[in-house]
């Protein structure tokens, strides 16, 4: 989202920013699925309540 709506990109009005955003999601993500899927990671790592823990 952020190379296609907020990159090098100015929005007068919180309005125009809103819109862009929703734009995004309603149109261009689905339009460009396959693009998009192919980008992403698939090395993700799973963390569950036992193992989870705050360092400090």
């Amino acid at each position: 989202m952020h190379q296609y709506v907020t990159h090098n990109h100015y929005y007068p009005t919180q309005k125009q920013f809103a819109d862009a955003v929703l734009r995004f999601f309603r149109e261009t993500l689905p339009n460009e699925w396959q693009t998009f899927r192919d980008q992403v990671s698939d090395n993700f790592r799973v963390v569950n309540h036992d193992k989870f823990r705050v360092l400090g």
